[in-house]
């Protein structure tokens, strides 16, 4: 699809955790334009975007990139983190709407893909959601 980057490091991600597929699909657009890739470490997944930014006529004036930080014990204690342009992000407080679009959008990809936990959708449910590798068959 079109919002994924094509890179291995993605790919290997969007296999092992199926929750991340279903939240990049639906969390795109409405500024958020270009392409999603991933990377993680033994605690995080980062997941990263830019977000085209317009000025008080309506052009596109600017992009601002931005990162997802999302703790393997706690997808939804996740923190944006700006890398770059800080004059926009500031301007258009992406922190505050960047965080709210990402939980609701990660939200919703929980309660849709629930039904397999954990084996078939990346995570499972203790006191709060967690990431486990799915089992590919």
């Amino acid at each position: 699809m079109y919002n994924f980057s094509s890179d291995s490091q993605t790919e290997m991600i969007l296999t092992k955790y199926p929750v991340f597929r279903d939240f990049m699909e639906n969390c795109h657009g409405s500024g958020i334009e270009y392409e999603w890739s991933a990377v993680e470490d033994n605690k995080n997944v980062y997941l990263f975007n830019s977000f085209h930014c317009m000025d008080d006529c309506g052009m596109y004036c600017a992009v601002v990139s931005f990162t997802v930080r999302i703790p393997k014990n706690d997808i939804l204690g996740f923190k944006i983190e700006c890398q770059g342009n800080r004059y926009w992000y500031n301007k258009n407080m992406f922190g505050e709407y960047l965080t709210d679009t990402v939980y609701f959008a990660l939200s919703d990809s929980i309660k849709k893909l629930n039904s397999g936990m954990p084996f078939k959708d990346g995570f499972r449910e203790i006191l709060k959601y967690e990431l486990t590798p799915v089992k590919v068959e």
